[in-house]
């Protein structure tokens, strides 16, 4: 069932031969469309790692995303940011661009709410992780250094700005530095501390 030590940078997206069964991807997105941060995204999470969940259920996905947007957060800003850091394990296994923007745009929506150095944490990593649906450097780039200055405008100043500074500067230890994706993030935490 696993990919093997040669062909483990396979998507299941790309090769397209192993599709969940038609049966779980109607339950799944029944449930999507019940409750849009149900625990069935942690399962798909898993699942998109070894199969194609296909078009039908990734739209799904996305519309359930549009919804927890727009849904009151009752839960922590971890928890609830948390359901779309699964989310982006999708998005990434099936290189759904789509799905990525949708994650961070919802991500960046609430980043205001941040309040400790764990929400702050989970922002970033969210955004990083939807990241990886790009394949194209140079698109991914710019992409992440427009999410990422999106988060720091929006972050409260004191402490969530002050984390998010910190893992910017360790982010640029290992990007290369003439993509300048931390930059004008670098900028707009700084001048909030």
């Amino acid at each position: 069932m696993l990919p093997g030590p040669l062909d483990g940078h396979y998507r299941p997206a790309e090769t397209g031969t192993r599709r969940l069964p038609e049966d779980y991807i109607e339950r799944a997105a029944e449930e999507l469309v019940s409750d849009p941060t149900a625990p069935v995204l942690s399962l798909l999470a898993h699942l998109s790692q070894h199969f194609d969940l296909g078009e039908a259920l990734l739209m799904r996905i996305r519309e359930a995303i549009v919804r927890v947007a727009l849904a009151n957060v009752e839960t922590s800003l971890d928890a609830h940011i948390g359901r779309l850091t699964d989310t982006a394990l999708i998005a990434c296994a099936q290189r759904d661009v789509e799905l990525a923007s949708a994650i961070a745009s919802t991500v960046v929506a609430t980043s205001h709410l941040a309040r400790s150095a764990s929400d702050t944490r989970t922002i970033f990593h969210a955004l990083l992780l939807a990241s990886a649906a790009w394949q194209n450097e140079v698109e991914w780039a710019e992409w992440l250094e427009r999410q990422l200055a999106e988060a720091a405008i929006r972050l409260p100043s004191g402490e969530p700005s002050r984390i998010f500074l910190e893992h910017l500067q360790e982010l640029k230890k290992v990007l290369k530095l003439n993509l300048s994706i931390h930059v004008r993030a670098e900028a707009l935490a700084s001048a909030a501390n």
